[in-house]
């Protein structure tokens, strides 16, 4: 158990450790509302639960590029917005443009964390939902199949390779 422990600390990066105390630390000063009065029990909590995530979630090995993130926020919130704008548009239309149905993406990425990363974020676009991944194909829901989902779904899979450094087959 002992020898288990030590080569899981091993393996543990010290950006990894120090991003998910970040966030750890984060999530506690927004839950206490900014009350930082009790400092020592904060860290102590913080730390705990950053060693617990650690142990229990053990980091996918994908590294990550600043600048991938960087560029991926505006190119997830600009789409968002105009997503949002679309749906909207229907939802007013008198004779709203709707043909829901399914939409097939074929995965270039071959990392199954990154493969969920865009998933996730394409569930996140309005009009589309994510519903089943499995191997290298996801399959959407959208609100009408003229939608251009699987052109976004390759764009995030871009961003997505960008941020985690990792390589697109062509």
């Amino acid at each position: 158990m002992l020898n288990e422990l030590r080569s899981l600390i091993q393996t543990i990066s010290p950006w990894t450790a120090l991003l998910r105390f970040a966030a750890f630390a984060v999530l506690w000063f927004v839950l206490a509302e900014g009350e930082l009065r009790y400092w020592g029990l904060i860290l102590i909590a913080v730390t705990s639960a950053t060693l617990a995530s650690l142990i229990l979630v053990p980091s996918s090995g994908l590294s990550m590029s600043p600048i991938g993130w960087i560029r991926f926020i505006p190119f997830f919130l600009g789409q968002s917005v105009l997503g949002g704008a679309d749906v909207a548009l229907r939802a007013i239309t008198p004779t709203p443009r709707l043909d829901p149905g399914y939409v097939e993406y074929r995965f270039r990425l071959d990392a199954p964390p990154a493969r969920v990363f865009v998933a996730n974020t394409m569930s996140l676009m309005p009009g589309t939902l994510s519903v089943l991944l499995e191997g290298d194909q996801l399959q959407m829901h959208v609100l009408d199949t003229a939608m251009p989902a699987a052109d976004r779904a390759r764009e995030v899979e871009e961003h997505v390779a960008r941020m985690f450094r990792l390589d697109l087959p062509e």
